[in-house]
């Protein structure tokens, strides 16, 4: 599912995601830990497929569950802060768009953040992630100077 979404194919990215999901609920402790990535993954596909209001509603719980867990890495977080924020001003109001920039203020937090996990020497599993937040933190520049303050 991450792979199409990567690929730029949201709407088949969704329908493996959802049926992944399915299996990680079921799965039990077993694959409990494959439920927060995998709703991301879906929450972003429904996002880039447009289905604005189905993003929400698969990110407002993920990013509250990922906001109040300590171990969650700051990279994660930033995904979903974004993608929610993506989501709230495309399908919201105008108090919908103001939340949308203080979590796109808080992804690029995470974001950088994420960079200084990814440079640590006791961090060798991150040491690429660098280059992928840049990647993230242009996007979410890019969408800010798309979507003024209203």
């Amino acid at each position: 599912g991450a792979c199409l979404l990567h690929l730029g194919r949201p709407d088949e990215a969704t329908v493996v995601l959802r049926r992944a999901l399915v299996l990680a609920r079921a799965g039990g402790p077993t694959t409990a830990a494959s439920i927060a990535p995998i709703g991301l993954f879906l929450g972003q596909a429904l996002v880039a497929a447009g289905r604005y209001r189905e993003g929400r509603d698969v990110l407002e719980p993920l990013v509250g569950r990922l906001d109040g867990d300590a171990k969650v890495k700051p990279f994660p977080r930033a995904l979903a802060r974004f993608a929610l924020a993506q989501a709230l001003w495309l399908d919201g109001g105008v108090r919908d768009r103001t939340r949308a920039l203080a979590l796109a203020d808080d992804a690029e937090r995470d974001l950088h953040d994420a960079i200084t996990d990814g440079e640590r020497p006791d961090q060798l599993f991150l040491r690429k992630q660098p280059a992928r937040v840049r990647v993230e933190l242009a996007a979410l520049a890019a969408w800010r100077a798309a979507h003024p303050a209203p």
